[in-house]
């Protein structure tokens, strides 16, 4: 495959991730036609996994700023669409196809989508709580419930595109900047 044909890049940031890893990046495959992880200085077997996945692993020193880190490691993506995703989160395999189809019949001035970030808890009554007793997702087993949130992590690969923000980074100004169009994907992360 030509880099010119890759469609969706992957980005991770990690950090002593090694429980997790295996589990988000056993998620995208057959997804992402690359996955770019930029280490922030594991010590325990975080690129020993990511090196199951992708040779593409890039070491970062930590500023404190996870904008810094992901904008680095934009650096690296050739597809033309990224995906981010954090080492504890995964998508499931029954929206692969779905995510494909919409990627490849997008408007040019659909910059970005919001992704539905689902954090599993068994608290019931938290603002905002869905019960997974009736959800499709066999992900969604692992709680009693979630509380979703709407987060763009799917957007086109630009250079005008970056993150903003040292804890709570995202792409949305850029995008916005750009005057481009952010739609909802429907999809969940896990």
């Amino acid at each position: 495959m030509n880099n010119e044909e890759l469609l969706l890049s992957m980005i991770i940031i990690a950090k002593n991730n090694a429980d997790d890893l295996e589990r988000c990046l056993k998620s995208v495959q057959g997804l992402v036609d690359e996955i770019i992880l930029v280490d922030t200085g594991s010590t325990d077997k975080t690129k020993e996994i990511a090196g199951r996945y992708t040779y593409k692993i890039y070491d970062f020193k930590w500023t404190n700023n996870f904008s810094d880190a992901k904008n680095y490691a934009l650096k690296w993506t050739k597809g033309k669409w990224v995906i981010n995703l954090d080492a504890d989160e995964s998508l499931s395999k029954k929206d692969h196809s779905k995510l494909l189809e919409l990627l490849k019949n997008t408007p040019r001035n659909v910059l970005g989508f919001s992704l539905i970030q689902r954090n599993y808890i068994n608290k019931i009554g938290q603002f905002g709580w869905v019960s997974s007793t009736a959800d499709d997702y066999e992900e969604s087993k692992v709680a009693n419930g979630f509380v979703p949130r709407r987060i763009v992590r799917l957007f086109k690969n630009s250079s005008e595109i970056l993150f903003e923000g040292a804890v709570h980074d995202s792409v949305e100004k850029s995008i916005i900047k750009m005057e481009g169009i952010i739609e909802d994907a429907k999809i969940p992360i896990h």
